[in-house]
């Protein structure tokens, strides 16, 4: 499915996901670096910065960005348009349960710190922040 976001431009939308993959990925590390941290938010988070900005990657290139949260769908239609991508597939796979099923009860329950911090690293991978860079600048 498309995405259904009133914009005036695709620039409009890109730089919208950009903006709010932002949010996200400050979140994610503000919260594993708490004093007192909450590593399955920071997932949550970790896992939906990366979600907006693949939504933001597909956009820069043209194509829609679709209503899903499974990481490895969206880069599935990133490496179609950029195959050097296809190294987040890892990153994708880790990160696609914190989505939703973190958000209740019984799914995955509590995230060990080392968990966490495997899955805050990925949001660290150069290509990813590459990609990142890339698609906000290809507005600007």
């Amino acid at each position: 499915m498309a995405s259904t976001l009133e914009h005036d431009s695709p620039e409009a939308e890109c730089l919208e996901w950009v903006k709010r993959g932002e949010w996200d990925w400050r979140s994610a590390h503000l919260l594993f670096e708490a004093e007192a941290p909450v590593p399955e938010t920071a997932c949550y988070h970790a896992q939906q910065a990366v979600e907006k900005i693949l939504k933001a990657f597909l956009i820069s290139r043209g194509a829609a960005a679709p209503r899903t949260h499974n990481l490895v769908a969206l880069l599935d239609a990133a490496v179609e348009l950029e195959p050097s991508t296809a190294d987040l597939k890892e990153a994708c796979s880790l990160l696609t349960p914190y989505a939703v099923d973190l958000r209740y009860p019984g799914d995955i329950g509590v995230v060990e710190r080392g968990e966490a911090t495997l899955g805050m690293r990925l949001i660290y991978h150069p290509e990813a922040e590459a990609e990142l860079v890339d698609a906000a600048e290809y507005y600007e």
